[in-house]
């Protein structure tokens, strides 16, 4: 798997709640939007775009940020203490953007896909022993956006889907021998605005799926035929009374076998998308009290808790808000903002994780709006608390 420098325009994606991304990006190009996201005027240099992932080896949880100089850092649990790590930029890149991490246990374990200013997709990968950048390039005739990484158990162990700026969705994966190109063309009666939530269901005839919105505010879902191995498209529709926008997301319910997509309305609703066992259904979480849904949402679920399906989202007022589910009942709760800072950054993103090795179980990793650095809020095992993860 070898780097192969490639030239083209560059189009990257940040959690941002606006329609037509993909004409912004295009326009801006990746090191003005970089800038003006990772350098409010007045306030420090922030950190961008966490992606959590757990692995577990070594290290069980890391989480892949933008740094404020536009490289890639990892920020990593070593058994004992938080460590950052600089993984720096591809040889042939200035900057990246929109990290989107993977656990893959048949081959190299962990692996993040970023965009990069020159135009390409690239991945950073740990081969047992190192970290190795490589250049995916990019789909013929395009640039791409977003990055959803994910893990299928088959033939084809990972995936990553991005978005074109031409508005189709694409996928990379690896064949067995070498890294392919897909082309999955655009939503049916739209274009592509958001790409995000690409999740498996192993109880499911079809174990992948990809969930994106569209420029007309439906949301949509391209799943895989397990039998056929053909890709087909599936229109959502919109939430109740209202578009979707901004990148949704998605999780797999291990007990209940069901399938969940969530999306912010234009409306400030959250909202879920479910497979009920029989059809696609809508339920409108609405928001929390006093406040609107800012941010694209973070999905986790944990099995063993009562309570085992959980959203993040950053509310209009810069709190961290969860809706978490006992089966039957949604509930918001306020998790506040960090001691010293005056919010959290809905256009910073939102990551969140299961650890199933630690009482800490649920974690969800955010960037403060006033000093730049990560946070995590995580479940102790008896209560909710923050932890200031600071920046490289």
């Amino acid at each position: 798997m070898n780097e192969t420098n490639t030239e083209t325009l560059l189009a990257t994606a940040v959690t941002i709640p606006s329609r037509s991304l993909h004409t912004l990006f295009a326009a801006l190009g990746a090191a003005a939007l970089a800038s003006s996201l990772l350098a409010p005027a007045g306030l420090r240099a922030q950190v961008a775009s966490p992606s959590a992932v757990y692995l577990p080896t070594s290290h069980p949880i890391t989480v892949f940020v933008v740094g404020p100089g536009g490289e890639l850092y990892d920020n990593y649990y070593n058994g004992s203490k938080w460590v950052w790590q600089s993984q720096g930029v591809p040889h042939s890149a200035t900057n990246v953007a929109t990290p989107s991490a993977v656990y893959d246990p048949d081959g190299s374990p962990l692996t993040v896909f970023v965009v990069g200013e020159n135009g390409v997709l690239y991945d950073k990968y740990w081969n047992g022993s190192a970290w190795q950048w490589e250049s995916q390039g990019h789909p013929r005739g395009t640039t791409v956006f977003g990055s959803s990484a994910v893990y299928l158990p088959a033939t084809f162990p990972v995936y990553d889907f991005v978005g074109g700026v031409n508005g189709q969705l694409y996928d990379l994966y690896w064949d067995g021998s070498a890294w392919a190109w897909e082309g999955q063309g655009a939503p049916p009666g739209s274009t592509l605005e958001c790409v995000g939530g690409a999740v498996y269901d192993w109880d499911s005839a079809n174990p992948l799926y990809v969930f994106v919105v569209g420029a007309n505010g439906h949301l949509f879902v391209k799943y895989l035929n397990g039998a056929t191995s053909e890709w087909t498209w599936r229109d959502q529709g919109t939430p109740p009374g209202t578009t979707a926008m901004n990148v949704p997301t998605s999780v797999y319910q291990s007990l209940t076998e069901n399938l969940s997509a969530f999306v912010a309305g234009a409306n400030g609703h959250l909202f879920e998308n479910y497979w009920n066992g029989s059809a696609w259904a809508w339920d409108d979480l609405g928001a929390p009290s006093g406040v609107s849904v800012a941010s694209a949402p973070a999905a986790v679920y944990d099995a063993s808790s009562n309570n085992s399906l959980m959203v993040f989202v950053v509310g209009s007022n810069g709190h961290l808000f969860v809706a978490f589910s006992n089966g039957t009942t949604w509930t918001w709760r306020d998790q506040g903002i960090p001691s010293g800072e005056t919010g959290l950054s809905a256009a910073g993103g939102l990551s969140a994780l299961y650890d199933p090795t630690s009482t800490n179980s649920i974690l969800a990793f955010a960037v403060g709006s006033s000093t730049g650095n990560l946070y995590v809020n995580y479940w102790n095992g008896s209560a909710w608390v923050w932890r200031n993860q600071s920046q490289p």
